[in-house]
């Protein structure tokens, strides 16, 4: 995927149980961000880093959506404990992780599992 690249529209549930479409935001910038698992170490970093850059990203014009395979209620804690200012949303059926190519073999303490893979852009 390249940035500007337009993408199919895609409905998931919110942090806060509600349902949101990827076309609720038509005309502007959406930075989307996958994440393994809420609440985890390197997921935490990641997550706060775009919390520390959100009023920057905000003066942009830009929206910001974290996604996960997490529930809504998990999406919610995570979102509470760390104060993250922008939505997070629960892909927990792998819809949109499918949709955007994230999910990957990776290698877990010698066991092979299927994750989100950390990739930077």
């Amino acid at each position: 995927m390249d940035l500007n690249e337009k993408v199919a529209d895609f409905t998931l549930q919110t942090d806060e149980n509600k349902t949101v479409s990827l076309s609720n935001y038509a005309g502007k910038p959406v930075v989307l961000f996958f994440y393994p698992r809420a609440d985890t170490p390197g997921c935490t970093i990641e997550a706060c880093g775009f919390r520390d850059q959100f009023e920057k990203l905000q003066k942009a014009g830009a929206v910001v959506l974290g996604i996960s395979r997490d529930t809504p209620k998990d999406q919610a804690k995570f979102k509470a404990k760390f104060n993250l200012p922008y939505t997070l949303l629960a892909d927990v059926d792998e819809t949109v992780c499918n949709q955007f190519g994230v999910l990957k073999e990776k290698n877990m303490y010698g066991k092979k599992v299927w994750g989100i893979e950390r990739t930077r852009l």
